[in-house]
């Protein structure tokens, strides 16, 4: 049971009930092969970079920190909301196609249960390694 992504859906064709279907069979293997506590989405979406907002340097992803490593795409900030811990500043990786990956353990003020924000990536999510992802 492996993954295959979907072909990706230009900005305008429409999306059928097919291509849906795609998404969820994907999103079902994904979780067949990672289980559920193995990734942690954001606790608030990214509501500010979609096909109505390009410019993702204002997108402010929020997660409740439960796995140790960050996947992402795209500059940004790791940032302590209550504004006490310092930003930590993160970038895309030189090779095309990679995405970054950061330690999450590395932040000092970071704690595990903590509520933190990414800033100015298209997308992240934490994850424990195991062989699953990377």
């Amino acid at each position: 049971m492996s993954f295959t992504p979907i072909d990706p859906v230009e900005h305008t064709d429409s999306v059928t009930a097919a291509t849906f279907n795609n998404i969820k069979t994907g999103i079902d293997k994904i979780y067949g092969i990672l289980g559920t506590a193995a990734v942690n989405n954001a606790a608030i979406g990214n509501y500010e970079f979609g096909p109505n907002v390009p410019d993702n340097d204002q997108s402010i992803i929020t997660f409740i920190h439960s796995c140790r490593y960050l996947l992402y795409e795209g500059d940004g900030v790791i940032s302590d909301p209550s504004g006490v811990g310092a930003d930590v500043a993160i970038s895309d990786p030189e090779t095309t196609g990679e995405v970054g990956e950061y330690d999450l353990e590395s932040i000092d003020w970071l704690e595990y249960g903590m509520q933190y924000r990414v800033e100015g990536v298209e997308w992240c999510i934490e994850y424990e390694k195991g062989g699953y992802i990377l």
